[in-house]
């Protein structure tokens, strides 16, 4: 079972936007609004896709992230 307003909640914290979001899922961006707004509940299969798609942009804004810090020693200033 997929929570529809906690994956919105990540959606817009990692900046992605539904039509993203759908698209990298295979479906519409309505039917996407729908599983977010709690209306709908998408299948097992397309839940761990939505799952998926949200843990992939989250790693890799976390990689970003590091390799844009590459080179701090951990004390919050740039070695």
């Amino acid at each position: 079972m997929l929570n529809g307003s906690l994956a919105r909640a990540v959606r817009e914290v990692l900046g992605i936007s539904q039509a993203q979001l759908a698209a990298r899922c295979g479906i519409d961006g309505a039917y996407l609004s729908r599983i977010e707004a709690g209306l709908r509940q998408p299948n097992q299969v397309l839940a761990r896709r939505v799952a998926d798609e949200l843990l992939m942009a989250a790693n890799a804004q976390l990689v970003t992230h590091v390799a844009a810090s590459d080179g701090d020693d951990g004390d919050g200033e740039a070695a």
